[in-house]
């Protein structure tokens, strides 16, 4: 089996090391760069299909933004996985609402390092294998834009196959509008927010995303935006949280 190639830039040792571990198990083909700016050049060259990051959480917000644009310019990104150096529910779901694909703590067990890792390379083969990307019933067709669900097919514009997919990998995850626009259209104008909200509707009516296959796209007012989520999901965590408020009153 083809290594999975990768590309790191990274200000702490420790990741350095880590990666350089896996690669001498031959999980992955991995080289890093000495510098921010060598490490956009070798994305904008396509010739890696995962990129790390790892950078002390202080200077993270930043440069990450600008890894993620350069990702989302290319027709085919990179996953992006950033490493942490601690545990932080608040930080890493910032991570993630801000772009990337993964999140991986050092602080962890490297038994559940390990695992995470091997979880971003079966998406990597499975990506790299077929373009077809499975969220049940949905299916995302990169070759074809095509979308495939309980014997439907939809055909999308290429802009509209880049926010579904945007959304379903991003699933659970709140969205802002103004995320929206730089991740999916490469703008920043917050005067443009309308285009999300009638291209969100669109898609929302056109592809059921209304809970009845699975999937919903909602509104999510926290973030002033959207969220695609799994309805099973929140009827889950729904009865969950009825067992936990009625264990408090005994």
């Amino acid at each position: 089996m083809k290594e999975t190639e990768a590309i790191g830039f990274y200000n702490n040792p420790g990741y350095h090391s880590l990666v350089s571990a896996w690669q001498e198990s031959g999980r992955i083909s991995h080289q890093s760069v000495d510098s921010f700016e060598l490490l956009l050049q070798r994305i904008q060259q396509k010739d890696c299909s995962l990129v790390f990051l790892g950078l002390d959480h202080v200077t993270i917000s930043p440069l990450l933004e600008i890894v993620i644009q350069r990702c989302r310019e290319l027709e085919t990104p990179p996953i992006l996985v950033v490493f942490m150096q601690e545990y932080s529910s608040f930080l890493r779901s910032k991570v993630l609402s801000a772009g990337a694909d993964w999140v991986i703590e050092l602080s962890d067990d490297p038994a559940i390092v390990n695992a995470r890792l091997d979880a971003v390379l079966r998406r990597c083969r499975q990506m790299a294998k077929d373009p077809v990307l499975e969220f049940p019933p949905y299916r995302l067709d990169k070759g074809s834009l095509e979308i495939h669900y309980s014997g439907n097919t939809k055909s999308l514009s290429h802009l509209d196959f880049r926010l579904i997919e945007y959304l379903f990998i991003h699933n659970e995850i709140p969205h802002s509008r103004d995320k929206l626009l730089q991740m999916v259209w490469n703008q920043v104008s917050p005067e443009n927010n309308r285009r999300v909200d009638t291209k969100v509707s669109q898609l929302r009516t056109s592809l059921d995303l209304n809970g009845s296959n699975g999937w919903a796209l909602c509104a999510d007012r926290r973030a002033s935006g959207y969220r695609l989520t799994q309805t099973a999901l929140r009827q889950a965590h729904a009865r969950s949280q009825k067992i936990l408020d009625a264990n408090r009153l005994y």
